[in-house]
């Protein structure tokens, strides 16, 4: 069974006319009635039957009649949405980055893109999560383009570097060391510290600096 056979079925089931219905496909009435005769054996059953010159559907025909269009018109939205989803000038742009690029980066990435192309049709679906989770996502295919950390020992995934930050110590405003102009990581080991979740792209940048100062914190 192939789609051919199936458009060829709908046609002949509503022009009821081998010749007419041939015509109306542009192709002979014997690979018409070679169609619907292989169509006819794969099913094991007759779908149409002869009345005067016409043929008519069986109610066998009548039954498969609806799903096959039923089946025609899904088929026929999904080829259009596709081509729509990657059509050069529109479609939808899966995007994912971490949380900290929420406020000012990514609006005013997707901003900046949509009034230099407003004459296209792009939509954008967001999602927010830590480094390791946006990159199985990219990995799934359930993004096309994400921001997050670097990740070490992931050679199927391009990194572009596009922005650096500074990393920096947050204390209370009356704590020892609030007011100094830096700030040697041995100096931060007497005080509890708030810690990066194993998930987040930076634990591992933090993990290897502490590790060069010859210390390796233990977690609760």
């Amino acid at each position: 069974m192939n789609l051919n056979q199936l458009h060829y079925f709908v046609t002949l089931a509503h022009i009821e006319h081998y010749t007419r219905a041939a015509e109306m496909l542009s192709i002979t009435q014997p690979s018409l009635s070679h169609a619907i005769s292989m169509l006819e054996q794969e099913l094991e059953t007759n779908l149409f039957e002869k009345r005067g010159r016409n043929v008519v559907l069986t109610k066998y025909g009548k039954v498969f009649l609806e799903y096959v269009e039923e089946a025609l018109k899904i088929l026929d939205s999904g080829v259009k949405k596709t081509r729509a989803l990657t059509s050069d000038t529109g479609g939808v742009i899966d995007l994912a980055y971490i949380f900290t690029l929420g406020s000012v980066f990514v609006p005013q990435l997707v901003g900046g893109f949509l009034k230099e192309h407003e004459d296209w049709d792009v939509n954008f679906r967001f999602s927010v999560g830590n480094t390791t989770e946006i990159i199985q996502g990219l990995k799934e295919e359930k993004y096309d383009i994400a921001f997050c950390s670097r990740k070490e020992k992931e050679s199927g995934i391009d990194f572009v570097p596009i922005a650096k930050e500074k990393l920096v110590v947050v204390v209370p405003r009356d704590h020892e060391l609030a007011g100094r102009g830096s700030v040697d990581l041995k100096e931060t080991l007497p005080y509890p510290q708030v810690y990066f979740t194993k998930n987040s792209g930076l634990r591992p940048v933090i993990d290897q600096l502490f590790e060069q100062t010859g210390v390796v914190l233990e977690y609760k």
